[in-house]
């Protein structure tokens, strides 16, 4: 099968770990809603204004159309996780080239189109290029990061139309003044707030994008959200 030479590094895991996280469980999809092949492949080229049809000139014209099947097998049959995957499709149709212009156009497009499929949150999300000096990897990488700020950033905004409990203001008054508070910080400051509820209102609060936890599990801390 055909394989991206791609590497799984801890800063790739911990973006995905990261969009996982601020997704949730609505609209998420096991499988792309749409597969593509090759018909479907020329045929939105052709929609944006491309002639459809694959390169004729150098390097290796001939090796396109299989080229192209075999990304296509690999993009629904792979175990690597959808949202690596359509980053990786991306990276790989533009090193193919398998058109003579506008194969960056499309390769974004489709790389939109693979998200919105897997979760309805990426409908709006817009996905980077690809620069000349990128490896799949430092790619991927770059775009995941790209993609939970965008998620983040629309999270935080539609926070803002939802209201805060007084405890919750506290919280958020507390870290504004004193960013990188651990919980145990935060139990000391508002001693009228058990654990468990101090615990309920930080979730909420995280999900609503107007705080943030940074770091591991154990060393990590809270901060607002600027």
């Amino acid at each position: 099968m055909y394989a991206p030479c791609f590497i799984a590094t801890p800063q790739i895991f911990a973006a995905l770990s990261t969009i996982l996280s601020s997704l949730g469980n609505a609209g998420v999809a096991t499988k792309y809603a749409e597969p593509l092949n090759i018909e479907s492949l020329q045929r939105a080229h052709a929609e944006m204004g491309g002639s459809g049809a694959f390169r004729s000139a150098p390097p290796c014209p001939h090796w396109v159309p299989v080229l192209i099947q075999a990304l296509l097998e690999w993009l629904h049959e792979s175990p690597t996780h959808t949202i690596i995957r359509a980053a990786l499709f991306h990276f790989e149709l533009v090193q193919i080239h398998p058109f003579d212009a506008g194969n960056e156009e499309l390769a974004a497009s489709l790389h939109r189109s693979l998200l919105a499929s897997y979760h309805e949150s990426f409908r709006k999300v817009e996905v980077p290029a690809v620069l000349p000096e990128q490896d799949a990897t430092t790619y991927v990488e770059h775009a995941l990061h790209r993609i939970y700020e965008q998620l983040k950033s629309a999270t935080r905004q539609a926070g803002t139309s939802i209201s805060q409990t007084p405890a919750e203001r506290e919280i958020v008054n507390y870290l504004q003044q004193n960013p990188g508070s651990k919980r145990q910080d935060l139990l000391q400051a508002l001693p009228r707030l058990s654990a468990r509820v101090l615990d309920r209102h930080l979730q909420h609060l995280r999900e609503t994008g107007c705080i943030e936890y940074r770091g591991s599990r154990k060393t990590g801390a809270y901060y607002p959200c600027s």
